[in-house]
């Protein structure tokens, strides 16, 4: 009797601390959205939006505070024996200077500026801005697929949405002002990322310190920046793609039909985000297909099935809807990707394969810090550069991108040790979840590789495709730091050259 109700007791406690928890998430993106959206109103009430010099230097100040605070905190915890507390006043100071560092750049930033494929701010254009000022004043989906319309419609219409909203608080709703809200969007998702990443690392079984060191990676990686300040879908296709991550693993722990169906949705949403995210879907099928053996094992996969049966009937129809519109209207292919042609001077595909994907071009490597999206062909650098630069170039101080390459290129020799050591290591491959952050690294990369073979051009080399990426592998990169207790200090020392000289970047 007494058992039965400690059991209760415990089964209570349990449900309460889950309940605590989803709340708190909940809240934690309502405060991301709300700063983003209200740091974009004043910003633009107070004539400073676009402002790059002011700006940055607010972000600077708000950066070093935060630094200040951390030391102190250090210090003083050390001085008084409360060490221990470092690593989460480590962990709460990154993702503050991990989220200034993105809404910074996207107010200092103007839509006009290091975007992809904007073209005509006008509702002729055919592309970003074309698709959101369509549904923006004619309130309907682009009636053609040309050029940019091929594109899945969820960022498009949370981006009009957005603008909508923004731009009551103003007077002057010029074209340009509805185009430019549209990139708050983009950066909420790019905070909201960040939150995702310690959720993953949690989920994943790592402690403080990997945690930090996962959170010291991706915070401060300046793809994030790039896709955050932008007026397209790659922000929030990474997004969707770590939600599907992180309900993945929440399934995996608990297949309840709550998780069943929500992780149904993110699938469906992802896909209606941009079809390139179902990468993550083989992943979540191999998990099925797992879990679906062990249960025939059990003779309990008749529950599992009719799990799979719902999951189908919510995430394809979500997903896919507007794939089979224009395969119906326009007999456009569910997979289809703009062609650009052989006579483009950005296509790559005149050099050997093996130079464009196997090897490291060093000496592209050494010849400078930024991308040439029309000269440069070999995916390795290019991935590593365009993390960092994307494709462009800035007119910063020559040390600061050339150190800031340098402490990446280094980190990831750490990555790629951390994905060998996790396969070769038996304590690792026992930690499903591990592997599961080893298996989502080498499909999207294999993927980023697939996509460049299947369509030759400098610009799919660029890393804001694969952004998602950064995530799993810094979860192995936090792995390491756990299992490498002396070769951790160096790991640190390295991740925090890293984000000054990326802080620098961004911030100059």
């Amino acid at each position: 009797m007494v058992s039965d109700v400690s059991d209760i007791s415990s089964t209570s406690d349990n449900f309460k601390r889950e309940k605590n928890k989803k709340t708190k998430e909940w809240l934690e993106e309502v405060y991301i959205i709300s700063i983003v959206l209200l740091s974009y109103l004043l910003a633009r009430a107070t004539g400073i939006l676009g402002n790059e010099q002011l700006i940055h230097v607010g972000m600077m100040l708000i950066l070093i505070l935060v630094s200040v605070a951390l030391i102190w905190q250090t210090w003083s915890g050390r001085r008084f024996g409360t060490g221990q507390s470092q690593y989460n006043a480590g962990i709460y100071a990154v993702m503050i200077m991990g989220i200034v560092m993105r809404i910074g750049y996207m107010l200092s930033t103007n839509c006009t500026v290091r975007g992809h494929d904007l073209w005509e701010i006008d509702p002729s254009g055919a592309g970003h801005a074309g698709y959101l000022l369509q549904l923006l004043t004619k309130h309907q989906l682009p009636d053609t697929n040309t050029l940019q319309f091929y594109q899945q419609p969820l960022f498009y219409i949370l981006g009009a949405v957005t603008s909508w909203f923004l731009n009551l608080f103003f007077d002057d709703m010029t074209y340009y002002n509805l185009v430019d809200a549209a990139k708050t969007v983009s950066c909420i998702a790019s905070c909201l990322s960040l939150v995702l990443c310690r959720r993953i690392a949690q989920e994943s079984g790592l402690k403080d310190q990997g945690i930090l060191c996962t959170l010291m990676l991706t915070a401060f990686l300046p793809a994030f920046y790039l896709t955050g300040g932008t007026v397209n879908p790659d922000a929030l296709a990474a997004l969707m793609m770590l939600y599907a991550y992180l309900f993945t693993l929440r399934w995996l722990r608990n297949q309840s039909w709550k998780n069943t169906i929500l992780l149904a949705v993110i699938f469906g949403l992802a896909m209606m985000t941009k079809i390139s995210c179902g990468v993550v879907a083989l992943v979540t099928a191999g998990i099925f297909l797992w879990q679906f053996i062990i249960a025939l094992h059990k003779k309990k996969a008749g529950k599992l099935l009719s799990k799979y049966l719902v999951f189908g009937c919510i995430s394809i129809p979500l997903g896919m809807w507007y794939s089979i519109r224009n395969y119906i209207l326009f007999n456009q292919s569910l997979t289809y990707v703009l062609w650009q042609g052989e006579q483009s001077d950005l296509y790559t595909g005149s050099h050997p394969i093996i130079q464009r994907i196997l090897l490291i071009d060093v000496d592209n490597l050494l010849q400078g810090p930024y991308t040439d999206v029309r000269s440069d062909y070999n995916l390795p650098v290019y991935y590593l550069k365009s993390a960092l630069f994307g494709e462009f170039s800035f007119d910063v101080p020559g040390f600061i991108p050339v150190l800031l390459l340098f402490t990446a290129f280094v980190l990831s020799l750490f990555c790629i040790s951390a994905v060998i050591g996790s396969i070769r290591k038996r304590r690792i491959r026992r930690d499903y979840r591990i592997m599961i952050a080893v298996i989502l690294s080498l499909v999207v990369y294999g993927s980023g590789v697939l996509f460049y073979l299947k369509y030759p051009f400098g610009c799919s080399m660029d890393f804001r495709y694969i952004t998602f990426l950064a995530v799993p592998l810094s979860i192995l990169l936090g792995k390491y730091a756990e299992t490498h207790k002396v070769k951790s200090f160096y790991l640190h020392l390295l991740l925090s050259i890293y984000a000054v000289f990326s802080a620098l970047m961004y911030s100059y």
